[in-house]
């Protein structure tokens, strides 16, 4: 976890009275920085999106719901207007498609 990046990302959340209770991390990797960013905002649930089993395992096992997608042709398994926050830090440099994602 980089925790300038993180730090950058929860004062710009906080500077602009952001309120999350659902939470959606795409490319969430080990959850490391979806759990920092969901901490500071209370976030009760945290669901984790990413293209890696292992870095999915790792935020399993730390409470993150997590759901192995292809962001570049999967669709996100939630109703529109489901969740409160959508992160994705350095998700899109990695996709080949990313109009998928947005």
């Amino acid at each position: 976890m980089d925790i300038d990046r993180v730090f950058v990302i929860i004062k710009c959340l906080k500077d602009n009275a952001v309120n999350a209770e659902k939470l959606l991390d795409l490319g969430c990797g080990n959850g490391d920085t979806t759990l920092a960013i969901a901490k500071e905002l209370r976030a009760e649930e945290v669901v984790g999106i990413d293209a890696s089993n292992e870095a999915l395992k790792s935020a399993s096992s730390k409470s993150v719901i997590v759901h192995m997608l292809d962001l570049n042709k999967d669709k996100i398994p939630y109703p529109t207007d489901y969740f409160d926050l959508i992160i994705a830090t350095e998700v899109m440099e990695h996709l080949v498609n990313p109009d998928n994602l947005l």
